[in-house]
């Protein structure tokens, strides 16, 4: 436990000598950019130029464009900088681009060939391509699942350059071929193969069955070569589907962890983050409203009119709850007018394509240069900050771009901007670096997607069931059966559970639901305390070397109808710095319950609401 400006934060320890083993990252081709469409950055003082990607004609090899591209992408960065004005940068950037293609393109007439060191694919990949596309849409994730993580990669290189009906990806054929659940599964064999395939075939990705949270696997590359690659294939089709925002991460072992207990120290630390940005600041809360509110805002404000990037996802439903009409569309549209790209994620929109009624994103996170993020249950609000007890863990390492790509997908999806001007190695270098090495913890992210993938209900879950001598959970909102069974059934075995909740909760209706439950376990051995006050943590440790932290609450809702963000760890002296300097101390603050602190009545009233359950 170290002290920062009085105040306790935990932190893992140092980093190893050596730098831990790395993976080679995944090769990847830049993209082909319409010139029209650029709309080039302003360029800070003797900021490195950036490349773009302009049109090239058939018959250069991707290696010759590449310096093509490189050349002409200088030229126009440097004349934009030598005009005035952010449009007639514009314009010199796009003039130089048009000029490049026409240098490029092949004289009238002259016959269309392949690229310079393609090859025809071998007969049996003709087959395959020929198969999947005669083959019914029920049957494409079967086929799919019975090929190797090569024979994928063989034929997304197969549709991309043009073989079989139409030039486009494996992933854009499922989405063009499959519907529903046949859409669920298909992706998600597709990125478990991914997975496989930038792994190697000498790691073997972990069996989601017997291991659903990942946390038991061999550690990964944690610059996830996979869910970039799918960043960036979404961003060469301009199109994301619900189902594309299932990821899969895998554990990773180059993080450095430090869970700050107090909420106004943690909105400290990621101010101080903020102003010390030198490039971008990615951020999404749920609530936003109040003073607090008004600061960060006005600290994401001046970074952006400082030149750094700053983008901000806001949720409807948030803002709902957040209090005042119209609140939270007068701070978009001051956050727009300061220069901060800003999106919504509405949950009531007439025209989005999968239905007018959409889902509430929860997740509260911060990402800093993609070097340092935060995650956990503290809204941005006076009584949030300020009042109420609450957890946020803050992260470097390969963690961030974990948590990063989350964000990433998110808001792609909300129809955010995303550099075009960048190549697929420029965005990876801007917005996922190489990790320095920082420590030695395990650890990965978790997500609810809701309809897409139940993730950190079945971590919790899987969690729960291996416990052998202790649980140690502290949550608002723990109104969910599955958890409710796994703590009885951990309670039956001998485990010691003990439990934090509010004293004075928020949302008594879901509190009162619980009550059952809790004279169950109570009766059955469980300890269960009262933290005086609002205490919104939410945290689980089992058997002192695993922790689940983040924004999910253990109810219906957050489990299984809003997006969420949970962060698993892998680390005995993580966790036993967890129980006793933040599990432990809240502890002591707080009542303990006898089973008859849990009246007749209660029981009768929460019974009776079970039914409302999924609702809260």
């Amino acid at each position: 436990m170290n002290k920062l400006n009085g105040q306790d934060t935990l932190r893992t320890r140092p980093a190893p000598s050596a730098p831990p083993l790395r993976e080679i990252d995944a090769p990847s081709e830049p993209t082909s950019v319409d010139p029209s469409n650029l709309k080039a950055p302003e360029l800070k003082g003797e900021a490195s130029p950036v490349v773009l990607d302009p049109p090239v004609a058939t018959g250069l090899s991707k290696a010759s464009r590449s310096s093509y591209q490189g050349f002409f992408g200088r030229v126009g960065a440097r004349l934009g900088a030598w005009f005035g004005t952010y449009e007639a940068r514009n314009l010199a950037c796009s003039a130089v681009l048009l000029g490049a293609s026409r240098v490029f393109e092949p004289a009238p007439g002259a016959p269309l060939g392949k690229p310079v060191g393609v090859v025809d694919p071998p007969p049996y990949i003709v087959a395959l391509t020929k198969r999947l596309f005669d083959t019914k849409s029920h049957e494409i994730p079967g086929v799919l699942a019975e090929l190797r993580p090569a024979q994928i990669a063989e034929l997304d290189a197969a549709f991309g350059d043009g073989w079989g009906a139409a030039s486009f990806s494996v992933r854009e054929f499922i989405h063009n071929n499959t519907d529903g659940a046949d859409t669920r599964e298909a992706l998600r064999i597709l990125d478990e193969k991914l997975v496989q395939l930038f792994r190697g075939n000498d790691r073997p990705v972990h069996d989601l069955a017997r291991d659903p949270s990942g946390i038991f696997a061999p550690a990964s590359d944690g610059r996830l070569p996979q869910t970039i690659h799918k960043i960036l294939e979404l961003r060469r089709l301009k199109r994301l589907d619900l189902e594309d925002l299932a990821t899969r991460h895998e554990i990773t072992a180059n993080n450095a962890l430090e869970l700050h207990s107090s909420p106004p120290r943690a909105f400290a630390r990621m101010m101080e983050a903020i102003e010390q940005a030198e490039d971008f600041v990615h951020v999404a809360f749920f609530i936003w409203k109040g003073h607090r509110g008004e600061q960060l805002a006005d600290a994401l404000i001046k970074k952006a009119q400082e030149g750094k990037t700053v983008r901000v996802i806001v949720d409807e439903a948030g803002g709902w709850l957040g209090g005042k009409p119209g609140q939270l569309e007068a701070l978009i549209e001051r956050m727009r007018a300061g220069g901060v790209q800003v999106e919504c994620n509405r949950v009531i929109d007439t025209g989005r394509p999968t239905g007018v009624l959409g889902s509430p994103d929860h997740r509260k996170t911060v990402v800093v240069d993609g070097k340092v993020a935060f995650v956990g249950g503290v809204n941005v609000g006076d009584e949030y900050v300020d009042t109420w007890h609450d957890l946020v863990l803050e992260c470097q390492g390969d963690l961030v771009h974990q948590i990063h790509a989350e964000w990433f997908l998110s808001w792609m999806a909300l129809g955010g901007y995303v550099d075009p001007w960048l190549s697929d190695q420029g965005l990876r270098d801007r917005y996922f670096p190489r990790s320095e090495p920082v420590g030695d913890t395990r650890a990965k992210v978790t997500q609810t997607i809701p309809g897409i993938n139940p993730e950190i209900v079945a971590s919790l879950v899987q969690l729960l069931e291996q416990a052998r001598i202790s649980i140690d959970l502290e949550n608002p909102y723990i109104t969910e059966d599955d958890i409710h069974r796994a703590l009885e059934r951990a309670l039956a075995r001998g485990v010691k559970v003990r439990i934090i909740i509010p004293a004075e909760n928020n949302h008594f209706f879901c509190d009162l639901i619980a009550r059952p439950a809790f004279r169950r376990m109570l009766d059955a051995g469980a300890e269960i305390w009262a933290y005086p006050g609002m205490a919104h943590g939410k945290v689980l440790i089992v058997d002192r070397r695993h922790v689940s932290v983040g924004t999910a609450n253990l109810d219906r809702l957050s489990l299984h109808k809003i997006s969420e963000l949970n962060v698993v760890v892998d680390d005995p002296e993580f966790a036993e710095q967890t129980v006793t300097e933040v599990f432990e101390r809240d502890l002591k603050k707080s009542d303990r319950l006898s089973p008859e602190d849990i009246t007749l009545l209660q029981r009768l009233l929460g019974t009776a609401g079970r039914p409302l359950a999924p609702m809260v």
